[in-house]
């Protein structure tokens, strides 16, 4: 076998091992190509690989869809609205450090329906009032509601319109 071929077998066999890793995270949940960039560019530096495979692996996985920056938006704003419930302000800087551009988070994020928000922070002060203890002084079990939307990533808006409809106006 010549060093040629023995140099391909090689790039293959280290090709592979980089695929093999990025198919590992990918099968634990999806990823934004920028998530999925740093993860290998680790991978490979710790390993001693050629730096040029990151990008190789990276079109491989866009072209076959394992890989697609909106569907991964998607998914991530259905995760915050549904199962982990966060507001608008955390969503979008959690997509913003995972590296999905400014456009597509408000495309996406001003196609959700209006009402989103408020029934968002009604599920979770609902499930807050049964925590916290109406013993307490109102006025502070109110403040300690209001604190526990904003730092949810609610805005202050929605925060007072969804404490005044449960608590009466304060």
């Amino acid at each position: 076998m010549s060093s040629a071929e023995q140099k391909a077998l090689m790039d293959d066999d280290e090709l592979q091992k980089v695929k093999n890793y990025a198919l590992k995270l990918l099968s634990f949940r999806p990823r934004s190509s920028f998530e999925l960039k740093k993860k290998l560019d680790f991978y490979i530096l710790k390993k001693k690989l050629p730096p040029n495979l990151t990008s190789v692996v990276l079109k491989d996985l866009k072209k076959i869809n394992l890989v697609n920056d909106k569907e991964f938006a998607e998914w991530w704003i259905e995760q915050r609205t549904v199962y982990s419930i966060r507001g608008e302000k955390i969503i979008r800087y959690e997509l913003q450090i995972k590296g999905i551009g400014r456009d597509l988070i408000d495309d996406l994020l001003s196609s959700q329906e209006k009402g989103t928000e408020i029934t968002k922070a009604e599920k979770i002060i609902d499930k807050q009032m049964k925590k916290l203890s109406l013993e307490t002084d109102r006025r502070l079990f109110i403040e300690k509601l209001k604190m526990h939307l904003l730092r949810r990533g609610f805005s202050w808006s929605v925060t007072h319109k969804v404490i005044d409809s449960k608590m009466g106006k304060s």
